[in-house]
């Protein structure tokens, strides 16, 4: 997960303490740290919050590329009904 050039900045973390529990015993169960559990927890979350933006991005792309091609459909659709004839 950490790449070589990236840098470590040290944070306080508030947690109820049942959570805090929680994640110590998950991170010692999967031989981890409790800190790279967390940077794991925290990377999934912006993971997956960057993915929905992008996502988003891209469905009204997509939504202003169709009403573009509506558009141009309606404009030549007097052509293409003369073509047909």
């Amino acid at each position: 997960m950490k790449r070589m050039d990236e840098r470590l900045e040290r944070i306080n973390v508030q947690l109820p303490v049942a959570l805090k529990a929680a994640v110590a015993s998950h991170a010692h169960a999967l031989g981890e740290s409790v800190s790279e559990f967390l940077r794991r927890a925290a990377q999934a979350r912006v993971d997956v919050i960057e993915k929905r933006r992008k996502e988003e991005r891209m469905r009204e792309a997509y939504q202003g590329l169709a009403a573009e091609n509506r558009s141009l459909a309606r404009q030549y659709e007097a052509v293409d009904l003369e073509e047909r004839e």
